[in-house]
């Protein structure tokens, strides 16, 4: 069967309402402060050994976002999370990450602030109190993605099932009229 066009087409009304959701609950949450995460996210299908296939991409810290991560010492924000900081385990250097915080202070609008007794707290100051936290305590998870994933999985296979049929008998009706030739 080489021609699965019901099946794909299935796949990919399936991948824009992940995606879509996705990005609302990115929104919902205030989590997409550049849009640099909800603009990378998409999918890809690919068909290898008359399989489908289907991946969801995005930038490489969107599984922290979505996942959360446990810090250093303490697991207690993201127990479930599979990463941990200090493990090593991920790309990326201790440099970006500084820097892409940074980033954030700033598009947060957190630069300017001050402590208790209302001293000014530099931007610089304010980036290692933070990745000091983020560090130690890690991040708590979002499941931006995670929740419309499983939700919309839900109705995934009888859609997939029913389009696969209507592929079969499409490629038995071809075939049938080729032998009667």
């Amino acid at each position: 069967m080489s021609d699965l066009k019901r099946t794909k087409k299935v796949l990919n009304l399936y991948a824009k309402k992940v995606i879509r959701d996705a990005r609302n609950e990115l929104s919902r949450q205030k989590k997409n402060t550049s849009g640099e995460l909800s603009k990378s996210l998409g999918y890809v299908i690919t068909e290898k050994n008359k399989s489908l296939n289907l991946e969801f991409v995005g930038v490489s810290y969107a599984k922290f976002v979505d996942q959360g991560m446990q810090g250093a010492r303490s697991s207690f924000k993201a127990p479930m999370s599979p990463y941990r900081f200090g493990t090593g385990s991920s790309s990326g250097s201790w440099k970006q990450f500084t820097s892409s915080l940074d980033k954030w202070i700033v598009k947060k609008g957190l630069a300017g602030i001050r402590d208790e007794k209302g001293r000014f707290v530099s931007r610089k100051s304010l980036r290692f109190l933070i990745q000091r936290s983020i560090y130690l305590y890690g991040i708590k998870p979002s499941y931006f993605f995670t929740n419309p994933f499983n939700v919309s999985k839900s109705t995934l296979p009888k859609q997939i099932a029913n389009s696969y049929v209507q592929d079969a008998m499409t490629f038995l009706e071809q075939m049938n009229k080729q032998k009667t030739k």
